[in-house]
């Protein structure tokens, strides 16, 4: 993850090759785990420029949703969709494992973690659990650099 945190940097802010070896790294994860991983791009521009800040934290928030499908899911398949439409990045990530209740005592920060930095960028953000699985989805109308 330190090496997509750092390609992140002032000069740099093109967030789709970040995303693009983000993708990447998880991917060889998730099969080397012998998990279903599925990545979507939708109406995605050829570059996206975005505050190095915005970016990093959309990318904490994927990672932090990634790593608790792999701690808690019981998942056999995840599926990650990313489009852009009027000035908003939508950031989605669904299991198809156990789902879970937020008021059942989850004993993590993650998730509030992860609240925390959709607020810190002014996104939308919620988690939800499905039948099967858990959906997060991150939603960001981003300033046009």
């Amino acid at each position: 993850m330190r090496l997509v945190i750092d390609s992140l940097t002032p000069n740099e802010r093109d967030l789709l090759p970040v995303l693009g070896n983000f993708r990447f790294r998880m991917e060889s994860r998730f099969s080397s785990l012998k998990l279903g991983f599925e990545w979507h791009n939708h109406d995605m521009p050829e570059s996206l420029e975005v505050e190095p800040d915005v970016g990093l934290n959309a990318l904490r928030i994927l990672q932090e949703a990634l790593a608790n499908i792999l701690k808690y899911a019981q998942a056999r398949q995840v599926i990650v969709e990313i489009s852009y439409m009027l000035q908003t990045l939508k950031i989605r990530a669904a299991d198809d494992g156990c789902g879970f209740v937020e008021s059942a005592g989850i004993k993590g920060r993650g998730i509030s973690n992860m609240r925390t930095r959709a607020k810190k960028i002014g996104a939308g953000f919620n988690v939800r659990s499905l039948t099967p699985g858990t959906e997060v989805n991150l939603e960001i109308l981003l300033d046009v650099i």
